[in-house]
């Protein structure tokens, strides 16, 4: 796909000149920074100049048209805080000043069944890239975004003292809280399939919510950390036999963004018991996919579940869940220039769980704007 000489709502600007700056994938292989004037705000619209920005799979997946077409110059990250600095005239939620966060949900039609149960992030009635946070708009690499209030959210207090640790937990926490959330009950036995940036959040959600936590990863060594986030066993699931946990979970959490193939699939679905649930979040690239047999899920009447993010009602349960049991993404930070280089770390690398642009060293400098 050719590169984008503008974009339609984000003008290009000279560095000078610039209201902001964004590291955008202009094509799908060159991410680079884009100058760009503020758009204007509208009555629901919240500028902030953003202060952390963390990465997730699904930006590069996004930005690398793994996921389908993508919209250039594409600025993705939905993991987002900031500190507002104007509003429109209609916003009441937030005002000038306040720490807020964005995770992936931008903005939803408020009026079908499941916009008045607040489970927003299953909207049917608004299109897609109007929906979701970035793709045709500008996420948050960027010194600045600017969204609607539909879902933006206001930083508990009792974590603004550690805002660098909140970004994550917009998409990564919140992918693991719901599902936990609305399938798991205390005293249950589950497993966690990868430990990584959302594997370790979804371990100290389970074991604060009461359950029995084991991990089902390929790391080792790492005894004294799973111990410390809440998981009781290790399992390395690609080298022990998973017929010797046959029938000891209530359910599984698969956090992996990659492909399951069929051997790998109903060794794993051999560890649930009867009537249990198989739960998947991760998201691999179009062209991957899980098999298995029929009866692998028959036999034992056993649930596939998917569970994509969460809704309005959620983010603000997990943000409280969060703030009242001390629940904290283990990050690595980088600074605004490294920006490049954390998203090496995450496509090609082993980022520590989650990596997190410290942002707001950059954007004071556009303090006056």
């Amino acid at each position: 796909m050719e590169s984008s000489p503008n974009h339609f709502l984000y003008t290009a600007s000279t560095p000078s000149e610039a209201d902001a700056c964004a590291w955008a994938f202009t094509t799908p292989t060159k991410f680079e920074k884009y100058y760009y004037k503020f758009a204007v705000l509208e009555d629901h619209d919240v500028r902030a100049r953003v202060l952390y920005a963390s990465l997730c799979h699904s930006d590069s997946m996004t930005g690398r048209s793994k996921w389908g077409g993508c919209n250039y110059p594409c600025c993705p990250g939905h993991e987002v805080v900031g500190e507002v600095i104007a509003i429109g005239s209609k916003v009441t939620k937030v005002k000038i000043g306040d720490k807020v966060a964005w995770g992936p949900v931008r903005k939803t039609c408020g009026d079908c069944e499941y916009c008045k149960k607040q489970i927003t992030n299953a909207c049917v009635k608004i299109d897609l890239s109007e929906k979701w946070l970035y793709g045709l708009y500008f996420g948050g690499y960027s010194t600045h975004i600017q969204q609607p209030d539909d879902h933006c959210f206001k930083v508990p207090a009792s974590l603004e003292n550690k805002l660098e640790y909140v970004a994550p937990l917009m998409c990564a926490g919140l992918t693991t809280f719901v599902p936990l959330f609305d399938h798991a009950q205390k005293g249950m036995k589950i497993g966690i399939i990868g430990v990584g940036g959302l594997g370790h959040l979804g371990a100290q959600f389970a074991s604060k919510m009461g359950l029995e936590v084991h991990a089902f990863s390929a790391s080792e060594g790492k005894d004294e950390f799973f111990k410390k986030i809440g998981i009781s066993k290790a399992i390395n699931w690609r080298k022990e036999k998973l017929s010797n946990y046959a029938h000891q979970y209530d359910l599984l959490l698969n956090t992996i963004p990659v492909g399951l193939n069929k051997e790998d699939m109903e060794g794993l679905l051999g560890c649930i018991k009867p009537y249990g649930k198989f739960i998947n979040v991760g998201l691999p690239d179009v062209k991957e996919t899980i098999e298995f047999q029929h009866f692998s899920l028959v036999a034992d009447s056993l649930t596939i579940v998917g569970s994509n993010v969460g809704g309005r009602i959620y983010t603000e349960r997990m943000l409280e869940f969060c703030a009242n049991n001390e629940i904290e993404c283990k990050c690595e930070f980088y600074d605004w220039e490294d920006f490049p280089k954390a998203l090496d770390k995450l496509e090609n690398g082993r980022p520590l769980f989650r990596g997190v642009v410290d942002v707001g060293k950059e954007s004071i400098k556009y303090k006056n704007k």
